[in-house]
């Protein structure tokens, strides 16, 4: 018997719940169209889910409109006033059920006109003038509002108002001077709440006729000229015809009123610069700044931070009165700003990772005070890249590595510290980390006659950015090691030479042939008394008189001459008065060779001393003789015999 198998198909649109009832049904009569549209919230629903829209006034006028989304207009011919309502039914059906709501309103509680039609005109006292103007059919009252915008802040204010006439004028003090703005308006009926759409947009500049010109200069160093710069109402508003440059109140130039800049050329006598501003032949404003003769206070406290791309600074009045303070702010000539106010702060905007320079100085009666202009990002990224310079200053176990620091304006960040890295062939990587203010740093402890890589890390508060690599390599010995080895040498060389001239005197000394005192012809010698050696020289009339004379004396004559001399072989007996005794031995390859023969001999056996008076020796002129006496000699001891 076959098995049969029974399946059931459900349709995906069916629902088994009926449809919640619409809530917060809202009508509004349309003036323009002749047009009710409601719209409302469905509540739980399905897919299969449709509405219908039906409107009657009383028990009249059936309209009705089919949808199945929660909005549906029906034109209408419907009277006003509270005693004819308009009775609103909004019905949900699905495939499970219906469900319906109800609401009544009077048509003038729900009336939405169409927006106004305006008109702005700049007013010279009043800033601006707009004129409302609606259709004329309207007979009751409208309440409106003015929208207006403020085009280079973006800024909105809304001004109320009541039309009680077709046209109506209203006057928008709250304006900047020759300022852009936008404007558009809209209505709703006395009795409505029901607001009308914007109107289309009308944009006008306000009177220009009250807008400030401020003067401001910057004196080109070395060239003797002064570029002027000035700010007045925009050409747009038509407020200023042209402007007229004085210079110590003589006219030099007349430009045209969408000229903002021009160039004077200066000389010594120059004191004052004037611009002014001119409509129909009439002056309106004129500005002047003096050129100071001296360098003026500048502003205390200057200090700047940012918040986004705008810079904010701020900073103390000096203790003199000023007239006002000039905020400059710049990245070079082609992007400058600048800016005068009365206040202690201001603010410009900026452009991320560029140095912006901010400067505030302020305005005297004697001119512009001294600046104290500082730097300042917005946002910041990786410094600018090192530069590194060879190493040109390194020992053995030092060496000297400089590099170039990174400017202040330089893009893109302010150095905190820079960190040296250094490193072998064979490892590690060794870092030192000093300050942004340093820009050397010496690396000590390192290996000899050893190749050293060296990288430079510039760190900002943001990020950092590395050098590339420069290389060096250590001497083999130092130049202390080289100076210290030098000095070395030179004190072994001084006192080898020094050893070597003590031996060399030593052994001439230890040779020298020194003479026997006893073969002296000058003096006779004693006997060896007590171990001491007594000498006399003979002293001759000259030298009394302090002056000594030395002759040459002849080599005493040898008996193998043939001239007489005297026998001086035999002993001679020292006399009893005699002090010195006679000589008792010869030696020596000349002993007998003491006198020549024009040498006299001593008297023997005389009573009288050599050197007494009444001596007959004494009173001779002896020849004098040269003798010498040598250290040696009293090392000699004679033999007695």
């Amino acid at each position: 018997m076959p098995d049969f198998y029974i399946t059931a198909t459900r349709n995906p649109t069916a629902t088994t719940n009926p449809p919640e009832k619409p809530i917060n049904i809202s009508c509004t009569v349309k003036y323009d169209d002749k047009k009710v549209t409601c719209s409302w919230s469905g509540g739980r629903n399905s897919v299969d889910t449709t509405y219908v829209l039906s409107m009657q006034q009383n028990g009249k006028y059936p309209e009705n409109c089919s949808t199945s989304t929660n909005t549906c207009s029906i034109e209408y011919n419907l009277r006003l006033g509270d005693a004819n309502k308009v009775t609103v039914n909004v019905t949900a059906s699905n495939s499970a059920g219906k469900a319906s709501s109800q609401i009544k309103f009077d048509p003038w509680n729900r009336m939405q006109y169409v927006p106004p039609s305006i008109e702005v005109e700049p007013h010279p006292s009043k800033g601006l003038r707009v004129k409302l103007l609606y259709d004329p059919k309207i007979a009751e009252t409208l309440n409106c509002e003015v929208n207006y915008t403020d085009h280079p802040t973006g800024s909105t204010q809304l001004v109320y108002s009541e039309i009680k006439s077709q046209i109506l004028t209203l006057d928008i003090n709250n304006v900047k001077p020759c300022t852009e703005y936008t404007v558009s308006a809209r209505c709703s009926s006395h009795h409505s709440k029901v607001w009308s759409d914007w109107s289309k947009t009308v944009t006008k500049y306000s009177d220009g006729s009250s807008f400030p010109v401020h003067l401001w200069m910057r004196i080109v160093p070395n060239k003797d000229e002064v570029q002027l710069e000035w700010k007045g109402p925009s050409p747009a508003c038509s407020a200023i015809d042209e402007y007229k440059v004085f210079v110590d109140r003589n006219e030099r130039k007349i430009l045209k009123s969408n000229q903002k800049n021009t160039t004077i050329k200066l000389n010594r006598a120059v004191n004052e610069i004037t611009i002014a501003a001119y409509k129909n032949g009439q002056l309106l404003h004129n500005v002047s700044l003096k050129i100071p003769k001296k360098d003026l206070p500048p502003v205390q406290n200057l200090s700047a931070s940012t918040l986004g791309d705008q810079i904010n600074v701020n900073w103390a009045a000096p203790n003199p009165s000023v007239n006002g303070y000039i905020l400059e702010c710049f990245i070079g000539p082609e992007e400058y700003f600048w800016t005068q106010t009365q206040e202690t702060h201001a603010s410009c905007k900026g452009q991320p990772y560029l140095p912006y320079t901010v400067n505030v100085v302020a305005l005297y009666n004697e001119g512009p005070g001294h600046g104290q202009p500082l730097v300042i990002y917005t946002k910041e990224k990786d410094p600018a890249k090192v530069s590194v310079s060879p190493v040109e200053k390194y020992e053995d176990t030092w060496a000297e590595v400089k590099w170039t620091p990174v400017a202040r304006n330089a893009c893109c960040a302010f150095v905190v510290n820079y960190t040296v890295k250094y490193w072998t062939s064979a490892g590690p990587v060794l870092n030192v980390t000093v300050d942004s203010s340093k820009h050397m740093v010496t690396l000590s402890d390192l290996q000899p006659n050893t190749p050293y890589s060296v990288r430079i890390v510039a760190s900002s508060a943001a990020s950092n950015s590395t050098s590339e690599p420069i290389s060096f390599q250590t001497k083999p010995y130092g130049s202390n090691f080289i100076k210290g080895f030098v000095s070395v040498a030179i004190v072994l060389t001084l006192s080898l030479v020094i050893s070597v001239f003590i031996f060399i005197r030593c052994k001439k000394v230890e040779g020298h042939l020194v003479p026997n005192p006893k073969f002296s012809s000058v003096g006779t010698w004693s006997r060896k008394v007590q171990g001491k050696i007594y000498f006399e020289i003979q002293e001759t009339q000259c030298e009394k008189n302090h002056f000594f004379q030395y002759n040459e004396v002849p080599f005493p004559k040898c008996p193998e001459d043939n001239e007489k001399h005297q026998d001086l072989s035999r002993d001679t007996a020292p006399g009893p008065d005699t002090p010195y005794g006679g000589i008792t031995e010869h030696s020596g390859p000349f002993s007998g060779c003491h006198q020549g023969p024009e040498q006299k001999s001593v008297q023997q056996g005389s009573n009288a001393r050599p050197h007494e008076p009444g001596s007959t020796s004494a009173q001779r002129t002896p020849t004098p003789v040269a003798s010498y006496v040598t250290m040696g000699i009293f090392d000699i001891e004679l033999e007695n015999k």
